[in-house]
């Protein structure tokens, strides 16, 4: 069984910001507890608290009112390099540019060296295949027993690049690392007359004219481009904290839309034990027509998938919008804090006695409905624990049908005899 990993030394990372050209630091230190953890201003952040947008042509990750950005390079290297606990303190804006790929980073955490821990290392494996279009550009997966990652581009000037690796950190050092970003000539022009990227330069980045590139001694590898986009899917898909196995199919697909498919990732892969409906009504206090959790997907140290099939005759569509028919967004929600009830009947039912206790959700904060639940719709309730200390308990949320996100939220439960 494998172990997780942490560095065995402090590593410090100096050098120029891609956006403003100024100072960039970072700094990273062994972690003996779970995670990447970012440390900002004098508090920890777990990726599980950090918001992770598309910004500039890179991710950004925001903590409370500070944001760091191109953060994308150093996930992968971390993933790549087989790092799963790390402190991140972060001392700037930005994350150092380099030659914009994820050699340098590598480097170091090698020279440092890999520290294997006690603790078991989860994979998240794929449990249903799933694709989803972005108009145009589409994502695919589909369970495997290994990491496989697809790339190939759809558009000019890179149509004739594609690449397929298959993951182990020694062929990430060999095939991925040293894959350089690209731009074309055109978009490099526009984007510096605007003031952007005040810190590159003709060699940060493959810059391609009609259809070549310019200086082909920056070239590393023939299909570059392809290496490189597999580099950036690496460092997208670990913030969500997770390794994973199975197959990934990715046509034309940015930052953007990778960013936008971590929920589909997050409800389509598990590292835990499923429970059926019978398991579920001896462990929550609720029957029908109250029970809104049909299945469990995945029961996992600290999270779980539960699942809801919506059925037309569901006794809640009688006479909430009849014309309609459409789920109360309360039901949704309750649907969602029930799945995360089980969780913590599961998690701590050994080292609490709770037969006799209840959950009782004390506080919602930052609820936020995206789309409208419908009869025929199936329903994933996917909750990571934040915190669980004495009897309160916090836990953070998300309820994703098909065509995307229905609802998230972080809630808080006591736990009340």
């Amino acid at each position: 069984m494998e172990k997780r990993k942490t560095i065995k030394d402090v590593i410090k990372f100096v050098g120029k910001g891609l956006y403003t050209g100024g100072h960039a630091e970072i700094v990273l230190k062994p972690n003996d507890k779970r995670g990447i953890v970012f440390y900002v201003d004098g508090k920890f952040f777990p990726l599980s608290e950090v918001q992770f947008v598309y910004n500039k042509r890179g991710v950004s990750l925001i903590f409370e009112n500070r944001t760091l950005m191109y953060a994308e390079h150093l996930m992968s290297a971390l993933y790549g390099s087989g790092v799963d606990d790390c402190i991140v303190e972060v001392k700037s804006e930005e994350v150092p540019f380099y030659d914009s790929s994820a050699k340098f980073f590598v480097e170091k955490i090698m020279e440092v060296g890999i520290e294997e821990k006690d603790d078991p290392l989860e994979f998240y494996v794929i449990k249903r295949p799933y694709s989803k279009n972005f108009g145009g550009p589409r994502i695919s997966i589909l369970p495997d027993d290994k990491l496989e990652i697809n790339y190939r581009f759809t558009h000019e000037p890179y149509k004739k690049y594609s690449f397929n690796f298959i993951f182990d950190v020694e062929s990430y050092f060999k095939e991925i690392a040293s894959a350089k970003t690209f731009i074309t000539y055109e978009e490099a022009k526009e984007l510096k007359e605007k003031g952007y990227f005040k810190g590159a330069d003709e060699k940060t980045a493959l810059i391609f004219k009609d259809g070549d590139v310019i200086d082909k001694d920056l070239v590393t590898f023939e299909n570059e481009p392809a290496r490189h986009k597999i580099l950036d899917i690496l460092g997208d898909i670990y913030l969500t904290g997770k390794r994973f196995k199975g197959k990934f199919i990715f046509e034309g697909t940015g930052h953007k839309e990778t960013l936008e498919f971590i929920p589909f990732l997050e409800a389509f892969s598990g590292s835990g034990y499923e429970l059926n409906s019978e398991e579920i009504r001896k462990i929550l206090p609720h029957d029908y027509p109250f029970l809104l959790v049909d299945r469990i997907l995945s029961v996992e140290s600290d999270r779980i998938v539960g699942i809801k099939n919506v059925s037309y005759n569901e006794n809640f569509f009688v006479g909430h919008f009849p014309e309609l028919k459409i789920m109360p967004g309360v039901l949704i929600v309750e649907a969602l804090v029930q799945t995360g009830g089980i969780m913590i009947y599961e998690k701590f039912k050994e080292k609490y006695d709770l037969k006799n206790k209840l959950p009782i959700f004390t506080g919602i904060d930052n609820l936020r409905f995206r789309n409208m639940v419908y009869p025929g719709d199936t329903l994933y309730m996917v909750v990571n624990l934040l915190r669980f200390k004495g009897k309160v308990c916090k836990i953070k949320g998300f309820v994703l049908k098909e065509e995307g996100i229905v609802c998230e939220g972080t809630f808080t439960a006591l736990i009340s005899e």
